[in-house]
């Protein structure tokens, strides 16, 4: 670090390009508490529609205890509103089996929440040999296992695709239950489904079993719609809160480049 060499402009010149830094610093800081308070909002909002505790006046009352749910509304096992499979990986020592036209989509990929691609590919042959299968578009996926936080994070796939075995996928009945809906509920009971893994010291797995046993109270389905489309709305503007945020800070970044290196010149008084 001695022998490092720091082009270096006059004090004055220091002094403005820190200022012009400095109110990229806060823009981006504004954004993000922004962004903060968004994600408060949405878990309030989260905890008290998904229980009933908070509606939407045109669909009734809504619940007054903790563990109450509001008329209308059912307490139902996931696998009575839905099936589940488990997906497969094909033998990695037959080469005939990859490289294909089929999207396959591994656990670490249900980060992305809502996936519209994924790297992997598989063949027919490979689908054909292996105990994955194809996955409608608009099921709810969940983590059974994975390194770190993966088990029990939860996704909707955009795209028909196949995935390995350490994820569920939930196909949900029509005109029973709502995907969007059934995303969010999960979504929002991650530490739940994690105490909920089978085996000691909290490495354990999520089962078919477990899953499909797992309660939800569960509203009308136009109910259930609202309130997918309102949660939903809540993410879309977080989402371009973080856009903006990301190019905030590309351009800061950029603007660090040229005017710490003296390509790009402040003029000073």
């Amino acid at each position: 670090i001695n022998n490092a060499t720091i082009p270096v402009p006059p004090l004055i010149e220091q002094a403005e390009i820190a200022t012009i830094l400095s109110t990229w610093d806060r823009a981006i800081e504004r954004v993000q508490r922004l962004i903060e308070a968004k994600q408060r909002q949405k878990k309030g909002l989260m905890q008290g529609l998904l229980t009933g505790r908070l509606r939407f006046p045109e669909f009734g009352e809504p619940a007054n205890l903790k563990d109450e749910i509001p008329n209308g509304w059912r307490l139902l096992r996931l696998n009575q509103i839905g099936s589940l499979k488990a997906g497969g990986t094909p033998s990695t020592f037959v080469h005939q089996y990859w490289g294909g036209e089929i999207p396959w989509m591994n656990s670490g990929e249900l980060n992305l929440k809502f996936v519209n691609s994924v790297n992997g590919r598989i063949t027919e042959s490979g689908m054909k040999n292996s105990n994955t299968s194809m996955i409608p578009r608009h099921s709810v996926l969940v983590g059974l296992a994975g390194q770190g936080e993966t088990r029990g994070t939860v996704a909707v796939n955009e795209i028909p695709l196949c995935t390995n075995q350490s994820i569920a996928a939930i196909m949900p009945r029509e005109g029973q239950a709502c995907y969007l809906f059934l995303y969010y509920n999960l979504d929002s009971r991650y530490r739940e489904l994690r105490r909920m893994s089978a085996g000691d010291g909290g490495r354990g797995g999520l089962t078919l079993s477990i899953l499909g046993n797992l309660r939800i109270a569960l509203p009308k389905l136009d109910e259930q719609i609202q309130i997918a489309q309102f949660l939903f709305l809540i993410d879309q503007n977080i989402k371009v809160l973080e856009s903006k945020k990301q190019m905030l800070n590309h351009q800061k970044k950029g603007l660090m480049q040229k005017l710490l290196t003296g390509e790009i010149r402040v003029k000073v008084d």
